[in-house]
């Protein structure tokens, strides 16, 4: 009987560590749909890049590691509506997921701790009225404009004991805003908050996601516009394919299928953008060009993943004949190389 016993746990055990192995070398996903990649955290001393991802693969699959995490996942957020990694995503209230990743200063913000004190407030403000100057004199027209963070946006729905965090008065945007239109009444400032704050009963961002959908990008990119154009233009919804939801990776859940949401997309009427996007071979922007545009003018636009990785940078292309996209803050001397006729600044509260 005990044989019988140390046979089948050797033929438990050897299943167990040779199935990743296996699986990988099937190229077979077992479980997840997740692109595990674990080149920040494992430093492997294999330099050969076959031997590399092979065990990297192993590491992130071994002993069915994936599927339990997964399980996990499921039983925490389904059970007992709790998040797995509270420090990154927490559950709010009608199942809207928050973004609370201290790296990515997002509670403080929230919570009214990252403050400004008058000669952090003056640095900041004195060097963005510098570089609004240095366009105009260049004859180039700006923009600076700021969008919310999610939690701005459904206040109502974040979990109580945030709310009990959050402090009275201004946030550090507002801060901002309102120093830099005391010195400069002229400062191009487009402060979107109130006007999606007023539409949120359009569910214009993604439960489960930290981003905007395709309503709360059209909103926001109207008010770039002069009203002429966007009166001119008329569009109709699209249904899409799931969104790869970043707050359900966060909480340790690949397989965005699990957690169902429509989603959709704006689709031209009455006029029909031709768009080509070509990128830099250095990466550090990318461009779009489009000769059926309403305007035959060159855009570069600085931004972050709010413009660059939703809808919002393809209503700029179809608006735009060229459009300089850039995933970093302004840089004067990429404008004054590509004397542009716009230039756009736009980030989302916590970066702005």
């Amino acid at each position: 009987m005990k044989k019988i016993e140390s046979i089948l746990f050797i033929i438990v055990l050897g299943v167990t560590i040779l199935t990743p192995s296996i699986l990988f070398l099937l190229d077979i996903q077992f479980g997840t749909s997740c692109d595990n990649n674990y080149a920040g955290t494992n430093q492997s001393k294999l330099k050969q890049q076959a031997f590399y991802l092979f065990e990297n693969k192993f590491d992130s699959t071994f002993a069915f590691k994936n599927n339990l995490i997964q399980q996990n996942t499921l039983v925490k957020i389904n059970l007992f509506n709790a998040s797995p990694h509270p420090e990154k995503a927490v559950i709010g209230k009608g199942g809207f997921y928050f973004y609370t990743d201290q790296a990515d200063r997002i509670f403080d913000n929230f919570a009214k701790r990252d403050l400004l004190n008058k000669q952090a407030l003056d640095s900041i403000t004195n060097h963005w009225i510098k570089d609004y100057d240095l366009l105009k004199s260049l004859n180039i027209d700006f923009k600076h404009a700021v969008w919310p963070n999610k939690s701005s946006i459904y206040k109502n729905l974040i979990p109580w004991n945030m709310q009990l965090q959050q402090a009275t008065g201004k946030s550090r945007t507002t801060q901002i805003i309102d120093e830099l239109l005391l010195k400069d009444k002229s400062y191009p400032i487009i402060d979107t908050r109130p006007i999606l704050i007023e539409s949120q009963t359009k569910k214009i961002y993604h439960k489960y996601d930290t981003h905007w959908k395709a309503d709360g990008a059209f909103i926001a990119f109207k008010q770039l516009l002069p009203k002429s154009f966007v009166a001119n233009q008329q569009y109709t919804k699209r249904n899409i394919a799931a969104w790869k939801y970043d707050l359900v990776q966060l909480m340790g859940f690949c397989d965005s299928k699990m957690f169902p949401e429509n989603e959709y997309d704006y689709m031209p009427i009455n006029f029909n953008p031709k768009v080509s996007e070509v990128k830099t071979t250095n990466n550090l922007y990318f461009e779009t060009y489009n000769p059926q545009a309403a305007e035959k003018k060159h855009l570069v636009y600085f931004g972050d993943s709010y413009s660059l990785d939703t809808q919002f940078r393809t209503f700029l292309s179809w608006q735009y004949d060229r459009v300089t996209f850039f995933r970093t803050q302004i840089n004067m001397a990429a404008i004054k190389e590509l004397k542009p006729n716009i230039v756009i600044i736009g980030n989302v509260e916590r970066y702005f």
